[in-house]
């Protein structure tokens, strides 16, 4: 559904060309475009009544809207009773965790993955880093490790999640696919730790194949994974 795309005036789309290494990684050239214009005048909150959950993909990569601005927004959504997610992106340091602060109190899952928590808090022990979003106002923290899977917190409990082993070829796209697969799970009631595997299972669905997303696949075939897996 492509009906509320926000057009800009001033910048054409925004592009990523990457380039895959032999080891699955990759080096991203990007031109931030139009995303660097998106502001809180685009926001149809309109339309977010109509929606679960609203996820912010990009945070501390918004120009137009990172700060007061998203701080806003994501607290009118809250009012709203919906639940909000956010992921980041970007040159991360402690020098951006002021902002990201600000909008803790207003996220409910909050989904970085281990280099940018890290980044953000100055700290490297994992159960430290997602104690420290956790007081900061979130309700729920994943932090995503790629290979080693995800770690989950919440006031009550902290949960490992392992990853399921595959061949990687190209990891563009993994931690987007396991934000989306997390939340999917997690729109069905289901609990946190099979939200995480289930999560999981998308991205490693994903960097089986060349590029961002032709390795997702349906959430039947996501299931049947999982049960071979077992296997």
């Amino acid at each position: 559904d492509t009906n509320h795309i926000a057009i800009s005036q001033s910048y054409g789309t925004g592009t990523s060309v990457l380039l895959i290494h032999p080891d699955s990684q990759r080096t991203a050239n990007v031109y931030c475009g139009a995303n660097n214009d998106l502001n809180e005048g685009d926001i149809d909150f309109e339309r977010i009544k109509e929606a679960k959950i609203l996820a912010v993909g990009s945070a501390l990569s918004l120009k137009g809207l990172d700060g007061e601005g998203l701080v806003r927004v994501l607290k009118r959504t809250k009012e709203l009773g919906i639940t909000t997610a956010m992921d980041v992106t970007g040159h991360l340091s402690g020098d951006s965790f002021s902002i990201i602060k600000s909008y803790l109190p207003f996220t409910d899952i909050f989904m970085p993955n281990y280099q940018e928590a890290s980044n953000l808090t100055g700290k490297k022990d994992i159960e430290e880093i997602a104690s420290e979003f956790i007081n900061c106002g979130a309700r729920i923290v994943i932090i995503k490790m790629g290979a080693e899977g995800c770690f989950i917190c919440t006031k009550d409990e902290a949960l490992a999640v392992p990853a399921f082993k595959v061949n990687a070829v190209d990891t563009t796209g993994a931690g987007d696919s396991f934000v989306a697969g997390f939340l999917a799970a997690y729109l069905k009631g289901w609990p946190l730790y099979e939200c995480g595997k289930f999560g999981n299972a998308v991205g490693a669905l994903c960097v089986q194949e060349i590029g961002a997303s032709d390795g997702v696949k349906p959430f039947d075939e996501v299931m049947k994974f999982i049960e071979s897996y077992k296997k």
